[in-house]
């Protein structure tokens, strides 16, 4: 073939999502390393008077920019559904912020690669569906992995990592409810709403225990609050690129980046077993992914 002949225009563009994709989930995985470390730098503050500011810096964004393109267009007819997801996301997200102040980072990002496994269980079953054997075999090997990163005999586990698997569950079970609003809403939807939701909620708890921020502490709670809802916008942006298998390959880079930015920044060095537990979990997420990938491929060709 020659050399010099030119390359097809659907090369090109496959090429273009390729790289362009990869390019927002690397900027959704430094806003995720962005988030924790704004949390743990300001882990004196009450972990729902954290919420509030992210809430707030939501709608300070959100806001405007739906103001401009008309208000009426963030009009739902599933409010109820919102509600219900946006309480359960609530108790994912304080677990999830409790975890990163008291537990080691690496130990916590591990431990959130099991939510894609509980989704792959918990989104069936909450619609009625079967759940294969092959999708229940992913979760266990992702409990083996659990297993083997904490050594429930070797001494005490930590409460904040039940916590965490709480939150965990929480976050699979919101995902799922998201799947079920997006048939008709928007990403847009999800995130204003979330935002909107979540505040009054959220305030209320956080009242109880206020403590006013110092100056030093506003760079860390809009980084963690704009950081949030770029990492959520720069993962819809990859998703609607290229395909999941692609993805989440990339995101388990997240896994060393926090274990480097735990070492350099806290001091806090990873256990070989969390390392073993957590290839076990990202090997059963891989091949849940690629599995159901392969599947979708089928189902659309048939």
């Amino acid at each position: 073939m020659d050399a010099s002949a030119p390359v097809p225009a659907d090369t090109h563009t496959d090429r273009s999502r390729l790289f362009a994709g990869v390019g927002w989930t690397l900027f959704a995985l430094a806003c995720f390393l962005t988030m924790i470390v704004s949390t743990r730098e300001i882990r004196h503050i009450n972990v729902f008077e954290i919420l509030v500011f992210r809430c707030v810096i939501g709608l300070a964004v959100l806001l405007p920019w739906n103001a401009y393109h008309g208000l009426g267009r963030m009009r739902t007819t599933n409010l109820r559904l919102h509600i219900i997801r946006n309480v359960i996301h609530i108790g994912g997200q304080s677990a999830w912020i409790y975890a990163v102040i008291m537990l080691p980072l690496a130990l916590v990002t591990a431990l959130e690669f099991t939510v894609p496994l509980l989704v792959g269980v918990i989104a069936p079953l909450l619609v009625k569906e079967h759940v294969s054997v092959r999708r229940w075999l992913v979760l266990v090997a992702g409990f083996i992995g659990v297993v083997v990163m904490l050594r429930p005999g070797a001494g005490t586990v930590d409460a904040a990592v039940f916590i965490m698997m709480a939150g965990a569950v929480c976050y699979a079970i919101a995902g799922t409810l998201v799947k079920s609003l997006s048939r008709a809403d928007s990403p847009a939807h999800v995130v204003f709403y979330m935002s909107l939701l979540q505040l009054p909620i959220c305030l209320f708890i956080a009242l109880f225990f206020w403590t006013t921020p110092n100056w030093t502490d506003i760079p860390w709670i809009l980084g963690f609050g704009l950081a949030g809802l770029a990492a959520h916008y720069g993962m819809a942006k990859a998703l609607s690129l290229i395909d999941l298998a692609i993805v989440y390959p990339l995101d388990f880079l997240r896994l060393p980046f926090v274990a480097l930015m735990g070492y350099s920044l806290y001091q806090e060095r990873v256990s070989p077993w969390t390392v073993l537990g957590a290839c076990v979990i990202i090997g059963a997420n891989y091949y849940g992914v690629r599995h159901e990938s392969r599947r979708s491929k089928t189902a659309v060709s048939a």
